[in-house]
């Protein structure tokens, strides 16, 4: 936990914030290019957090999408809610096609196989 990890956790329960998720998308690929994949705007949080790499259902295309995970053991669990939206994010759907990805977390990237979690 960073020094600004209970700042992240205030901001990320203000319900008005997802209007300008787009706008922190953007900023947080920015900041991802800029540095070469090696900084987000979730590392300068503190919080947790993986790059997923999966491929698109219908292009076939590989893409990369950071998200908030928690490590459970050697598995780590995310959450496809599009921050507390009511529909799943297109990340969701394309593992549901294709649940083969690629996982970078804390700078170690390793091919997992995903799967929905019940009950």
């Amino acid at each position: 936990m960073g020094l600004l990890t209970p700042l992240a956790m205030r901001i990320g329960a203000i319900t008005w914030l997802t209007r300008f998720l787009p706008q922190i998308m953007w900023l947080d690929k920015l900041l991802q290019r800029l540095t070469r994949g090696r900084l987000t705007l979730l590392d300068i949080a503190g919080l947790p957090n993986v790059l997923l790499t999966a491929i698109g259902r219908r292009s076939g295309i590989p893409h990369q999408t950071p998200l908030l995970c928690t490590p459970y053991g050697r598995d780590i669990l995310i959450a496809g809610s599009n921050f507390g939206g009511h529909t799943e994010p297109m990340w969701v759907k394309n593992i549901e096609a294709n649940p083969e990805v690629s996982v970078c977390f804390q700078r170690n990237t390793s091919t997992m196989v995903v799967r929905r979690l019940s009950g």
